[in-house]
């Protein structure tokens, strides 16, 4: 689902992270996978393995909080990335071994599985049907939030206000038109 954690990052960007890089916001969506993902097709490890965990998720907030300071990311900054990678583990459906690994079991080693056979189970056979939806879903949002923050101004675009350059002469019939009301002292009438 790597289209849809991309999606998810661009998300976050158009709407509650506008100020964080998207290049760290992609990089954070798709942070379990950049570890698993080589460990699968270098050596044979489960393509969703140790990453995917709630355990490791909880090292990578310590790890995180612990060297902001250090990094000199702000703390919107790293509540940006953990949110990223919370949301992976959401929209990927861990089996229940994978999310609490090692109270779950483990994995083992299965046999290797290229690049492209794994795209044609994905997006082809649908082998995972589930987060396939998921990343439509996840594509869809942002096609519509993007259309939406872009289109909507145009929709229901105000007229500008004309500006006078002649100079305003205040007056008593001249109150708001860029004109402050005279002072009214104490006790005096309105």
């Amino acid at each position: 689902m790597i289209i849809g954690h991309l999606a998810i990052a661009g998300i976050a960007k158009t709407t509650w992270f506008e100020r964080e890089n998207i290049l760290f916001l992609s990089l954070a969506a798709l942070g379990p996978d950049v570890i698993d993902k080589p460990a699968h097709f270098l050596f044979g490890f489960p393509g969703r393995g140790v990453s995917h965990s709630l355990l490791f998720f909880i090292a990578v907030i310590i790890i995180a909080w612990s060297m902001r300071g250090w990094l000199g990311y702000s703390l919107r900054t790293v509540a940006a990335g953990l949110t990223m990678w919370a949301t992976h583990l959401v929209t990927d459906f861990p089996e229940f071994h994978v999310l609490f690994w090692p109270l779950g079991g483990t994995s083992g080693i299965r046999p290797k599985v290229g690049l492209i056979e794994k795209m044609w189970q994905f997006y082809i056979d649908r082998y995972y049907f589930a987060q396939f939806w998921m990343e439509v879903i996840c594509i869809g949002a942002l096609i519509a939030i993007l259309l939406s923050k872009s289109i909507w101004p145009l929709i229901y675009k105000r007229k500008p206000v004309e500006m006078s350059s002649e100079p305003v002469t205040c007056g008593p019939g001249n109150v708001g038109a860029g004109c402050a009301p005279p002072e009214i002292g104490v006790g005096e009438r309105i």
